[in-house]
């Protein structure tokens, strides 16, 4: 007597046969998972970055811009009600304004964008 297989048994025996047989190319390896996740992350802090840099940037635009308004609001205040300010005080607030408008976003460009080598591109 010989034992026929029914058609549903012939499609796990087949199953289990390729199963067995495919290659294994289509499954990443433990490195290159590693790799994969490594990637991401590093994707991730890019998007991160970029995040933070807007931020930033918007930010000092928005204080440097209400700094002026502020320091134009005192000078107009006090000429256009006739008052006068010494010399040294006119050099004094536009030595500070100038300071202020240059030396806060070039402090924060430069955290930002840093020249060694471990940011720079690869």
């Amino acid at each position: 007597m010989s034992k026929e297989t029914s058609p549903k048994e012939n499609k796990k025996i087949n199953l289990k046969i390729y199963l067995k047989n495919k290659p294994e190319e289509n499954f990443p390896t433990k490195k290159e998972e590693l790799e994969l996740a490594g990637k991401h992350i590093e994707n991730e802090n890019a998007i991160s970055d970029q995040k933070l840099k807007k931020g930033i940037c918007y930010w000092v635009m928005v204080i440097v811009s209400i700094y002026l308004l502020v320091i134009f609001s005192i000078l107009g205040v006090v000429l256009f009600n006739g008052g006068e300010l010494s010399d040294s005080v006119m050099i004094a607030l536009l030595t500070t304004t100038t300071i202020n408008i240059l030396g806060l976003p070039l402090m924060i460009i430069m955290s930002l964008f840093p020249k060694d080598e471990k940011h720079k591109e690869k």
